[in-house]
């Protein structure tokens, strides 16, 4: 078993990360968290019918009290109403500020399940158990919770740390194959960001593989120590997400979060080429890449005029602009401030922003 210790540079928040084989690995861990305490699982309904008996069990089987509720699977679910649900069982439960909750899932069930925790009882501790590639490699850590609201990504939210993050890669052995990408996905956009390591990683596949998912959240861990609230250095890890979160909006959520940012880190790069930022031929090393892992390429089907106005609500933009994630090369990415006009003038196809970027 690997652990990886998260420390904000507050040093407010501190937690681990583990990284195993099998959930009986982890129950003396969870125990930890739990003095006289019970545990409350929060699932969907895709993983409940594969794994939901064998994890409680496996906590029962350390005398843990388990109760457990399934909402429903998708990011159409990934609102408002569903927190509701999830804080009506945590009450009709009793549930205190001894027990934890458990978010047992992919990236929506630890946004939603994450962000109930930080509301109910004003706090309590939830504990991340991602089943999805893209959740051990980035959504389950950094404390970012939240839910959709009126069709824009994230729009509602919190930070909210979690006090344990336990990955287990046996869960990726049923993963459908289009999961698999959106967490590939994330994992190139990881690799811009540290250099040729990671792609050289990926290559071993990813089933079982623990030097990735370790080799991803290593960096993402840097930037959150240094940056927990993402008000600086953090915002590095937005990269392709700018982009990405509104091709995922314009295209009603049929695009999964790691195509969105693959598509994303595509547009980005070609509008850094554009602006003079990024070396010429690292847009086409990105789609190259992206194509090789199967993922998708061609983001102008979700320039619409829903995509330009959903980029008014960035949260890394006001009135004066957008700070944008931009790419030199693989290894040396930036944040620079552009206009929002010249951002919906390149998902216009229209070549004006050339005259309106921030300096």
């Amino acid at each position: 078993m690997e652990r990886i210790v998260f420390n904000s540079d507050g040093k407010s928040t501190q937690y681990e990360m583990l990284i195993g084989t099998s959930v009986n690995e982890f129950g003396c861990e969870i125990c930890r968290f739990l003095p006289c305490g019970r545990v409350f699982i929060l699932t969907d309904s895709n993983v409940a019918p594969l794994f939901l008996e064998d994890v409680s069990a496996a906590l029962r089987a350390f005398g843990i009290d388990v109760l457990s509720i399934a909402v429903s699977a998708g990011e159409e679910n990934k609102r408002l109403e569903t927190v509701q649900s999830i804080l009506a069982f945590l009450l009709k439960g009793n549930a205190s500020r001894s027990d934890v909750l458990l978010c047992f899932g992919g990236g929506v069930i630890g946004d939603i399940g994450g962000f109930a925790a930080s509301v109910y009882m004003r706090g309590i501790n939830f504990i991340a158990m991602p089943t999805t590639l893209i959740g051990m490699t980035d959504s389950s850590i950094g404390g970012k919770t939240g839910v959709d609201f009126c069709g824009v990504k994230n729009a509602v939210g919190s930070f909210h740390a979690p006090a344990l993050v336990v990955c287990c890669t046996d869960f990726l052995k049923t993963l459908p194959l289009r999961e698999l990408h959106s967490g590939i996905g994330e994992i190139i956009k990881y690799a811009v960001i540290g250099g040729d390591s990671i792609l050289n990683l990926l290559q071993g596949g990813i089933i079982n593989n623990a030097a990735l998912i370790s080799a991803c959240c290593e960096i993402k861990r840097k930037f959150v120590e240094e940056d927990e609230f993402d008000n600086g250095t953090r915002r590095i890890l937005n990269l392709g997400h700018t982009f990405g979160h509104v091709f995922e909006a314009a295209s009603r959520f049929s695009l999964s979060h790691g195509e969105a940012v693959g598509l994303g880190l595509a547009a980005a790069a070609d509008f850094g080429e554009k602006l003079g930022f990024t070396k010429c031929g690292i847009a086409q090393k990105i789609v190259s890449l992206l194509r090789e892992q199967g993922l998708k390429t061609n983001y102008a089907p979700y320039c619409t005029e829903t995509a330009a106005e959903l980029l008014l609500h960035d949260k890394k933009g006001d009135r004066s602009g957008i700070d944008m994630v931009f790419i030199k090369e693989f290894g040396h990415v930036f944040t620079h401030r552009v206009s929002t006009e010249s951002a919906i003038a390149f998902l216009n196809g229209s070549c004006k922003f050339r005259g309106i970027i921030h300096e």
